[in-house]
């Protein structure tokens, strides 16, 4: 019996300490994984899109703003009015796109690098973050926003670890 109880203590003393959660940086908690998807090329994305729900440390986007994406040549421009930013972008991976470059009212400094998390079978809504936490949206073509599709996106989001708390739109 005593040997039962020495060996219980030295087994729970060897318990090891839980990891403290790891921080959220802006609004996503980097310790849940974060993908891109592969459904489509980046010609699916080309076209005209607007911004629904959205969490944005930078405020390069807002619910309601225009998005326009377009090739030149081995790049892809996306433009965001207002403000009239353009990113150039070059595609990393498929849904990943770097920012080379910016033109426009607010400069280079901090282009993020953007991710598509999902977009549904017809290309209509778009979930697009950022690795690093300072963004994440919501995006339909012109009218074709859908609370089915929405509520879809907003768990896209939750599951890659964004907070939906103060989600604008």
């Amino acid at each position: 019996m005593r040997l039962a109880l020495i060996l219980t203590l030295l087994i729970a003393g060897c318990a090891a300490e839980p990891e403290p959660p790891v921080p959220m940086v802006g609004f996503r908690n980097h310790a849940v994984p974060i993908s891109s998807t592969t459904r489509g090329g980046p010609e699916d994305m080309a076209g005209n899109w607007v911004v629904g729900p959205a969490l944005a440390a930078g405020a390069y986007v807002a619910p309601g703003a225009a998005v326009r994406i377009d090739a030149t040549g081995d790049d892809w421009r996306w433009t965001i009015s207002p403000g009239g930013v353009t990113f150039t972008a070059e595609i990393t991976l498929p849904g990943r796109y770097r920012f080379v470059g910016t033109q426009g009212t607010r400069g280079a400094a901090g282009a993020p690098e953007l991710w598509v998390l999902w977009v549904d079978d017809d290309f209509r809504t778009a979930v697009i973050g950022t690795p690093d936490g300072t963004a994440g949206w919501i995006m339909n073509r012109p009218g074709q926003a859908s609370g089915d599709r929405t509520r879809a996106a907003q768990e896209i989001l939750d599951f890659n670890g964004y907070t939906l708390v103060g989600f604008a739109g």
